[in-house]
């Protein structure tokens, strides 16, 4: 479901002298954590600012969202700079249409227990297209027959050995699609990842207000009949 612009009034963020309100999807029930599960973020002109939701119980350590990238290495995602607090050992994912990894974080170097997929960096996408965003509790780690898809060794190594970095797919399943998930997190909770290079299509505030308009001038035409 993408909200309403009535609906995130509340969350809006205003940027000075502007009034420019943020254009955020929440999570419609349980998002899955598999490609044939996903919820899928209706692409279209707009700016996706926010993705709301929530890790609950034992059987949901993760959620995966289909979006549109625009590309141009311009992508990133972020738990660190929050609408709301996070209280939670959070990691994120990013996946090809395929369901083949692209690039992972557990712990943003600058705000660890936090993470955040990177804009201008080696691993983001430079084509435009679908893929698979993934927030996750820590210690929840994406696999498939091959082995885990990021290589793992408590914590993600970064390409110098050590821990808390991005990372590509260079674990032993790295060249094969997402197919399952090993163990189970203890990490869960309300979350908010922060987007750039992201579309969607929720309509604009006067959009919004215009459609409203129509639908109250209809039932007054009909309760004047």
């Amino acid at each position: 479901m993408v909200t309403s612009s009535i609906g995130v009034a509340a969350l809006a963020l205003i940027s000075v002298g502007s009034a420019v309100a943020a254009t955020i999807y929440v999570e419609n029930g349980d998002a899955g954590d598999l490609p044939l599960g996903a919820q899928v973020v209706t692409p279209g002109g707009n700016p996706l600012d926010h993705i709301l939701g929530n890790l609950s119980g034992t059987n949901d350590n993760a959620d995966m969202f289909s979006i549109l990238l625009t590309g141009g290495k311009a992508f990133s995602a972020t738990t660190t700079l929050s609408l709301t607090a996070n209280f939670f050992d959070t990691e994120l994912f990013l996946f090809d249409s395929t369901g083949r990894g692209v690039y992972a974080n557990d712990d943003d170097l600058n705000s660890p227990p936090q993470s955040t997929l990177p804009a201008n960096i080696s691993f983001t996408p430079n084509v435009s297209g679908i893929y698979y965003l993934v927030i996750a509790g820590s210690a929840y780690l994406p696999r498939n027959a091959s082995g885990f898809i990021f290589p793992v060794s408590g914590g993600f190594l970064d390409q110098s050995g050590g821990v808390q970095g991005a990372v590509g797919p260079t674990g032993p399943g790295g060249a094969s699609p997402l197919t399952a998930w090993s163990s189970i997190s203890s990490e869960r909770g309300a979350y908010d990842i922060a987007l750039t290079g992201v579309l969607t299509s929720v309509p604009e505030p006067s959009t919004g207000l215009l459609i409203g308009a129509g639908i109250w001038a209809l039932g007054v035409r009909r309760r004047l009949r």
